[in-house]
């Protein structure tokens, strides 16, 4: 149990507000506002599941309105903030080596921050923490801002595809393993560089490679070449997926792997998707019984599940619907449809098939009366990458080889012309290669109103790119959009944001525009650099005088009572007092870590 106070002990006369944290034996930790006004008062603020045991609170020895709470694995920062807006922040802490990204988590038995007399100089240990582990003591620096912690796992070989198996808690990844054969020609030695797939199973909690058996047990094997498992010299796994199929009152798991060669060395080339059926024993073993082999004259580059018999299977130039008889224990092949181009993802919503294809950007299709038939498509053909369509929208993410991320609107029944719309457009600095919709904010920091409040246009998404780098991405809601915009069109013409010049055009107003369509992009970069210089720089930014050779406002007071217009749009009430604290706070929500 820990108590925090909002301000500083000489001054909690005046503000009579603290607040109590409870840790419980089951994992939970209790928030409670204490207020000692007239008379005490104690009510539940939050309740926040940690893990599933004791959990520790113990109170910072240098600040009185910080402590930090343990569970598990567990190890997080809470701060009780005076600011009316934003009362309580919440970051995780994770212990790691710099040397050594493949150290495993850490459980902390109990802590407490390093409190340096001033008599002792002690260089490096001002900002320390001295944590007890089993029979290990350990000395952490923490960092000042909150970053990405890398995880290094070693698999053998390089990983191709990899998804997360709810069934067997696992991650499935699918790697490429390179061998270098040495033969001899006409007396002289010659190397070979050849490729065969495998898979890799990773616990995501205890990181470490799962051992697994792999079996051959077909109900039926219909290549033609005999050929059974992965492992063939040139085959390259391009998709990987799960589905259940239920018959009889039971239910078969299987995983499904999309293969293909680039460069043919096989005469029966080994373009296939292949049927493993996966059990986790109850001694905790992993067996992966192959059930199924299906051949297709092009590389399988991407599954879908249409519904719980019916597969879509992406090769080539071809979309191929396919449904399972298990009375006959065979695949029928439905339709197919040939597009323009290769088909590189495909997903399914609302039953619409949506299909990024190599040269002519999104495409979506219909299944109706046996046949696939085409539904909408890209005004601009675009070379793409992957897409995600949005969940309770009829807007659908589209990445392409030219880093632009675009928003594609597309209606609810088709007009006369059956192309989509562009509705935004962003400009990233390196391609983006997968999409996904997905929470990975703490539980504690996504209850927060005003991130609640912020991201209420759309889930969270994150984007990988082609360079290693991730993408928080945002729909955000107009007057959130606009107020955000204001700010970094402001922000920009600054040479401390800009040392070298402003990005952008000059030419264009600190009022948002909606045309083109890659001004709807906020730059969250530059929002950073605005959190860093703080509200204060905030605060003299607006009230400085527009600059001659920029488009701007007549004068500083017009451009601040748009600001103030703009903040009360999106809050919807009065504010008393400066409106630059809350859209600061409101900042701070929004552009809190990903991950």
């Amino acid at each position: 149990m820990a108590v925090l106070q909002k301000s500083a002990p000489e001054h909690f006369a005046s503000d009579n507000s603290v607040l109590l944290l409870c840790g419980l034996r089951d994992g939970v930790l209790l928030t409670f506002d204490l207020k000692t006004t007239d008379e005490i008062s104690l009510n539940l603020r939050d309740s926040a599941k940690l893990g599933e045991t004791v959990v520790t609170v113990t109170i910072d020895s240098q600040e009185t309105n910080r402590c930090m709470v343990t569970c598990e694995k567990e190890i997080c920062y809470y701060e009780f903030q005076s600011n009316q807006y934003i009362e309580i922040i919440m970051r995780r802490i994770y212990l790691t080596d710099k040397n050594d990204a493949s150290l495993h988590g850490i459980t902390v038995d109990a802590l407490s921050r390093i409190q340096l007399q001033p008599h002792v100089v002690i260089a490096g240990y001002s900002n320390s923490i001295l944590c007890v582990s089993r029979n290990e003591l350990i000395i952490a620096e923490l960092d000042k801002m909150p970053r990405t912690i890398p995880r290094h796992i070693s698999i053998n070989g390089t990983p191709r595809r990899i998804i997360f198996s709810p069934r067997l808690r696992l991650l499935v990844v699918a790697t490429a393993q390179h061998e270098r054969e040495h033969s001899f020609i006409n007396g002289k030695p010659h190397y070979k560089l050849t490729t065969r797939a495998s898979l890799a199973l990773i616990d995501p909690d205890k990181e470490y490679l799962a051992p697994y058996i792999d079996r051959f047990e077909p109900y039926e094997l219909t290549n033609s070449s005999g050929k059974a498992g992965l492992g063939h010299a040139g085959e390259t796994i391009f998709a990987l997926t799960e589905w259940d199929y239920y018959t009889g009152g039971k239910r078969f798991s299987f995983l499904l792997i999309g293969t293909g060669e680039i460069k043919p060395q096989n005469t029966t080339p080994c373009n296939r998707v292949i049927f493993y059926q996966t059990k986790r024993e109850p001694e905790g073993g992993i067996t992966l019984s192959q059930r199924y082999v299906l051949n297709f004259a092009n590389p399988v580059c991407s599954i879908a599940v249409y519904n719980p018999s019916t597969l879509l299977f992406g090769h080539g130039d071809y979309l191929s619907i396919r449904q399972m008889n298990f009375d006959t224990k065979k695949f029928e092949i439905i339709d197919e449809y040939k597009l323009q181009s290769n088909v590189l993802h495909i997903s399914v919503k609302n039953r619409k098939i949506y299909c990024s294809t190599k040269n002519n950007s999104l495409n979506s299709y219909k299944f109706e009366n046996g046949r696939l038939t085409s539904y909408f498509g890209d005004e601009i053909d675009r070379h793409s990458l992957h897409h995600l369509a949005l969940p309770g929208s009829n807007i659908a993410l589209l990445a392409d080889t030219d880093c632009t991320l675009v928003g594609l609107w597309q209606p609810n029944s088709p007009r006369n012309e059956s192309s989509t719309t562009t509705v935004f457009q962003a400009e990233l600095e390196s391609s983006i290669t997968r999409l996904r919709s997905a929470s990975v904010m703490p539980t504690w920091r996504s209850r927060n109103p005003l991130s609640q409040a912020a991201c209420s246009g759309g889930p969270m998404i994150i984007g990988s790119s082609i360079d290693g780098s991730f993408y928080g991405i945002t729909l955000l809601p107009e007057s959130t959009w606009r107020l955000l915009k204001f700010i970094s069109n402001l922000a920009v013409r600054s040479r401390r944001i800009c040392p070298i010049g402003t990005i952008g055009n000059p030419r264009l107003h600190i009022e948002p525009l909606i045309k083109p369509k890659t001004l709807m992009h906020v730059n969250g970069d530059i929002l950073r650099c605005v959190l860093h210089l703080g509200p204060e720089w905030l605060e003299q930014l607006l009230m400085e005088d527009p600059d001659p050779a920029m488009s701007d406002f007549l004068n500083a007071e017009m451009r601040f009572i748009r600001f103030r217009e703009i903040v009360r749009e999106l809050f919807g009430q009065e504010i008393v007092g400066n409106e630059v604290p809350l859209a600061f706070a409101f900042l701070e929500s929004l552009l809190q870590p990903i991950f």
